[in-house]
């Protein structure tokens, strides 16, 4: 069956199928217009049916004088309708008498109708909505109830919707764009004369409201049509008046509206085109100018401008061209260009007005004010210019600098416009006066291209003068053309030396009579800009970037990269604001100001990475930026050359309350842990240029982190470093930039070793949306068993960690005990961690610094009970050493409540190799994060290396073992280090993991500096693997072996085990680490990891027969495997 569609017009007819299917052909009676052949298959669905075409199927535009399928064949016959003798009207008679009942008669086409269905939605903004939409109709002779209008046969514009091609198509709802044209068709019983319907659909969200135009019915069979005008938005949120539901009328002068609303649109038209050429010297051009429209349909070609006048683009001149091109509906957006041809090809383009002979009464306004030449301003000879209907909008703009010490700035300040119809471009704020001096307020009357209703604005300034710090209070803008006003709070330094050293921001207008902390617009991007290896190839002048989102509206306006060196073969490193939906870019922009001694620029390449994405794009250049260099320009627009990606994060607007009480402000660094249903994040350091945390003050802070869902609590703490380290926390709230709900997270209580109970680290439940019963703070009482075994005790620092399922409590100190002395032999040590209840315990990680003589320690047990229920003991045995020299060398164990830590855990074995560069090697101290498919490691401190104990030295590879549940694959890692210690700089070469587990040998390439002074200044890095290799599977086995009670039983013979199973056997295993072993009545344990024997059958033990005393009295075996246990 095929289709024809066209965007004047249709024509149906209408017959029967064996599938009762409505057969469609729809033709254009004018022969010259783009027709679409489809072939369309049935979809039957109650009474409106659906057609989409064959996954296989192209859709190709032709231009017939005639559709192929209405045109006869010679020597053809055309198909009949399949007979159906069960539907045949002459057989019921039969079939009555045959089977005792008569068949169901299938109605007659006259019986019936087949109505089309036009619905127009507004072109405003937000007026589509993706809810599901029902209709109901009432005529004369029959009704329509609520009948859902589903994506049965959707026409966008009357043309057919491009998504029918996909091979995956969502039968269940349409979503009705803004300003698109969606037609139905439904078959049903004839309805007579309509009298009214009823319109409604089910969204109750704010993104799903709706503004339907009208709508127009139509009987296809009669060619009857009903217009219903509607206008009015159904939404519970303003602008609608709370109603999903409207009841219509058919309108008068049906013809009119019909011709109004739904008339057909040409294949082309004629535009006058007027070009404005400033009055500025030398403002004329001699080259070939070129323009290219952009419409809501689609766009012409490549038009040249060509004038009868012998002279066009002068000085102060307006040229008049009258061209046909292509109708591209409402106009969007302009492309002006010149081919730099000419003795004097550079031309300051001040504004083009465009009118569409279709639509006479509709003129096009494009500003410009720029050079298109390649030895003026930024070397641009094209330029996109956004269409505004109106001509220039008048604004009144209020700017409140804030009462701060230091608040004024003496830089240049720009304010950039964003609303419906684009953006107004930068604008310099500067009326001749001292403006932005503290307290004051600076009026300016602009006037720019109108761009509707204001969504946002850009502020920034470009850190020039001796004090360019700004602090802003906030915008007002008096929107003279709408009689409105718009109030844009910022109360934020717009400085590189305070806040977070940004100085650009987009604000937001105050929604109704909000007087609470609003969260500054946009999400946060890390650009790195490297420059390139040539001779002079830095710069001093001041350089900026502009993002281009894939639509070709959104951008981020010219943000100033300030605060960088620029210098010839190194990277800076920027975290600015960017709005939402850039990411992933098209393009960028990139230039300078050609300011300052040496402006010449060479460029690397730039790289942004966008983490609420997970998207991080390179784009090359190695080209130079300067006057006197190469091509001569001083901007370049850059693509994507390279792209990563990763799981995106979520970023998190936060405040933080500091009490208003005496000596409640911090100097110490502050960090945080968020948990929610999905998982938590990792510490969030709150950093920021300015003096923060201080007594009555709000700190602001904008963080990506990991998504974890709906949170449950936070943990927060400060390290106790500097003078002031108490702190009194109010507490802190935070607002997910994604999903905008806000949550509070209450303490009211002191961070402090010397106020309140001595904790400097604070659990917060959370309380906000979709939390009816915030989870209750609980006191875990832990008794510390040291064991009674000689040095068994500890000066170390001992820390602890509680796992349940509410997360963790995280590294607690174990600090304020009931004894003095702590974790001496065979004592028991008490202490009190305050934490949001973990509900069921599960786990615990106990482990130490390995700091002071005799640091090593053997820990019995550790008793957790809660101190509102202290009858409920849950009981963690170890009774082994953290010792760097006993045992296995672990100063970190994890205990389970089975007691079989070691096989329920994955081993990864770590080796670190440091590069053979010049002081390649660290004392800092170095960390690793593993990230898996199955989950992430917390972040790990590689303190106690098995062959060496100076680590990360060097050309040398340094071995660790850590072991975590199974994270599966591995798709990345992060190591870095704090910076600390002379010499903290490290040329990392690579990393390699083995887990003999999943038999997996993954390798991280590296080969770079982590150091602060080389390179880009970063000490931690992301690396995904750059080779995985696929090994032998082993598992691990957990034996258990008990030297017999007699004299010299002991031995200090090499011994070795072999296991045998119905699978096969393993190596010839060494039993060994670093405690004493196999002396006279002692009990040693060892993992190892070997082949799968499955059942174990039998072991042969042994030993070499080396070193004194070498004969050993062995009384018995343990051996525990992951699924069986022998001994």
């Amino acid at each position: 069956m095929e289709v024809y569609t066209s965007s004047s017009g249709f024509k149906h007819a209408m017959g029967q199928c064996s599938h009762s299917a409505v057969p469609l052909i729809a033709y254009q009676p004018q022969p010259t217009s783009y027709m679409i052949p489809v072939a369309l298959m049935p979809v039957h669905c109650s009474n409106v049916y659906t057609y989409a075409p064959p996954s296989n199927q192209q859709v190709a535009y032709t231009t017939p004088s005639l559709p192929d399928p209405i045109r006869p064949a010679s020597r053809s016959s055309h198909k009949m309708s399949s007979y159906n003798s069960l539907m045949d009207p002459h057989m019921q008679d039969y079939y009555a008498k045959k089977f005792g009942r008569k068949t169901k008669r299938l109605r007659t086409s006259r019986e019936e109708a087949l109505y089309r269905i036009t619905i127009k939605t507004a072109d405003k903004k937000d007026a589509g909505t993706n809810a599901k939409v029902f209709l109901s109709i009432y005529g004369s002779k029959d009704k329509i109830c609520r009948k859902p209008l589903t994506r049965e046969t959707i026409l966008r514009g009357a043309m057919l919707s491009a998504s029918l091609n996909r091979p995956m198509i969502d039968l269940s709802t349409i979503e009705f764009k803004r300003g698109a044209t969606d037609v139905v068709y439904i078959r049903c019983r004839d309805l007579g004369i309509i009298r009214y319907i009823i319109l409604e659909h089910s969204g109750v969200l704010f993104e799903q409201s709706w503004l339907c135009e009208c709508i127009l019915i139509t009987n296809v069979r009669t060619a009857r049509s009903w217009y219903f005008f509607c206008g009015k938005w159904l939404s519970l949120f303003p602008p609608g008046d709370g109603s999903l539901t409207v009841e219509l009328f058919p309108g008068d002068r049906i013809e009119d509206r019909i011709n109004d609303r739904f008339k057909s649109l040409p294949e082309t038209t004629e535009f006058e085109i007027i070009c404005v050429t400033g009055d500025k010297r030398n403002a004329g051009t001699d080259a070939n100018v070129y323009i290219t429209l952009f419409g809501k349909e689609s766009k012409t070609k490549k038009i040249h401008l060509q004038s009868r006048s012998k002279n066009p683009f002068e000085r102060g001149q307006s040229d008049t061209f009258n061209v046909k091109a292509e109708y591209v509906g409402e106009l969007d957006k302009i492309r002006i260009e010149h081919d730099n041809t000419g003795s004097a090809p550079g031309w300051f383009l001040e504004r083009v007005v465009i009118t569409d002979r279709y639509d006479p009464d509709t003129k096009y306004f494009a500003s410009c004010n720029k050079w298109l030449a390649r030895d003026e301003g930024d070397g641009q000879i094209s330029r996109d210019l956004v269409c505004s209907k109106d001509v220039m909008g008048s604004r009144k703009l209020t700017v409140i600098t804030g009462n701060k010490m230091g608040a004024g700035t003496d830089a240049d300040v720009y304010l950039t416009l964003f609303g419906q119809l684009g953006e107004s471009g930068a604008i310099l704020l500067d009326d001749k006066k001292n403006n932005f001096e503290k307290g004051a307020t600076d009026h300016f009357d602009i006037e720019c291209p109108s761009v509707g209703e204001i969504d946002k604005i850009l502020i920034a300034h470009n850190n020039k003068g001796a004090a360019p710090g700004w602090f802003l209070d906030k915008i007002l803008i008096d929107d003279i053309d709408q009689r409105r006003t718009y109030e844009f709070r910022c109360q934020k330094w717009l400085a590189t030396d305070e806040g977070d050293g940004q100085i650009s921001r987009f604000l937001l207008p105050v929604k109704g009579h909000s007087s609470g902390k609003q969260a500054t617009e946009g999400i946060p991007y890390t650009v790195s800009v490297t420059t390139g290896d040539k001779i002079n190839a830095g710069t001093n002048a001041r350089v900026y970037l502009i993002m281009y989102g894939e639509q070709d509206d959104n951008t981020s306006g010219k943000i100033f990269l300030s605060d960088g060196t620029f210098e010839r073969e190194r990277t800076d490193i920027f975290h600015i604001d960017g709005p939402y939906g850039l990411s992933p870019l098209a393009y960028i922009d990139i230039g300078h100001d050609d300011s300052g001694m040496n402006p010449g620029w060479y460029l690397g390449n730039v790289v942004i990475d966008c983490p609420s994405t997970g998207i991080k794009q390179t784009f090359h250049c190695d080209k130079w930026l300067a006057t006197d260099e190469g091509d001569r320009r001083i901007e370049r627009r850059l693509f994507e050359t390279k792209r990563e990606v990763r799981p995106p994060s979520v970023p998190w607007y936060v405040w933080v309350y500091t009490s208003d009480i005496r000596g409640a402000g911090t100097d110490s660094d502050v960090s945080m842990v968020l948990y929610g249903s999905k998982g938590k994040t990792d510490d969030i350091k709150l950093v920021s240029k300015s003096n923060s945390f201080e007594a009555g003050e709000c700190d602001e802070f904008k963080v990506d982190a990991a998504d974890v869902g709906k949170p449950y609590k936070l943990r927060v703490g400060h390290n106790n470093k500097r003078a002031f380290a108490p702190w009194h926390l109010d507490r802190i709230e935070m607002e997910n930039l994604s999903t905008k709900k806000r949550y509070i997270f209450h303490c009211g209580k002191w961070l402090s070793k010397k106020d309140g109970d001595k904790q400097t680290i604070r659990e917060l439940p959370a309380e906000g949306p979709g939390i009816d019963h915030p989870l209750p703070v609980v006191h875990y009482l832990v008794d510390v068993h040291t064991g009674k075994k000689r040095n068994a005790g500890t000066d170390a620092n001992v820390f602890l960690n509680i796992f349940g399922d509410y997360g963790d409590t995280g590294e607690r100190p174990l600090e304020y005990s009931s004894n003095k002395n702590k974790f001496e032999n065979g004592q028991v040590d008490t202490f009190n961690i305050e934490a949001v209840t973990l509900n069921r315990i599960k786990k615990l990680r106990v482990g130490h610094d390995g700091q002071g003589a005799g640091a090593g320690w053997f820990l019995e047990k550790i008793v957790v009970r809660e101190q509102e229920n202290k009858d409920t003991n849950i009981i963690f045995m170890c009774n082994r050493w953290l010792a760097s020299d006993e045992d296995d060398g672990q100063l970190v164990r994890e205990l389970t409540l089975d007691g079989t830590q070691h096989l329920n855990k994955t081993s990864y074995h770590i080796n670190i190799k440091t590069g053979d560069v010049l002081q390649a090697g660290t004392d800092a101290d170095v960390h690793i994060k593993i990230f898996g498919e199955k989950g992430d490691s917390d972040v790990v401190q590689l303190r106690n290396a098995e062959n060496t104990t100076n680590k990360f030295e060097r050309n040398r590879i340094d071995k660790f073992t850590l072991e975590f549940s199974d994270l599966g694959k591995i798709r990345a890692i992060r190591i870095g280090h704090n910076g600390k210690g002379l010499g903290s700089g490290w040329f990392l070469d690579y990393v390699e993991i083995d887990v003999p587990m999943r038999g997996e040998l993954y390798r991280f390439s590296c080969h770079r500096w982590l150091d602060s002074n080389e390179g880009d200044g970063l000490t931690e890095l992301e690396l995904q693997p750059s080779d995985i290799q696929k090994k032998t599977r082993s598992i691990p086995y957990e034996i258990t072996v008990f030297t017999g009670d007699k004299p010299n039983a002991g031995t200090d013979a090499s011994v070795f085990i072999q296991i045998y199973g119905v699978n096969g056997k393993t190596e010839e295993l060494k039993l060994g680490n670093k405690s004493d072993t196999f002396e006279r009545k002692k009990v040693d344990k060892f993992k190892l990891e070997a082949t799968d024997v499955g059942q174990i059958v039998k072991i042969r033990i042994g030993h070499d027969s080396k070193g004194l005393g070498s004969g050993w009295f062995l009384e018995k075996v343990l051996l525990v495997s992951l699924n069986f246990l022998t001994k």
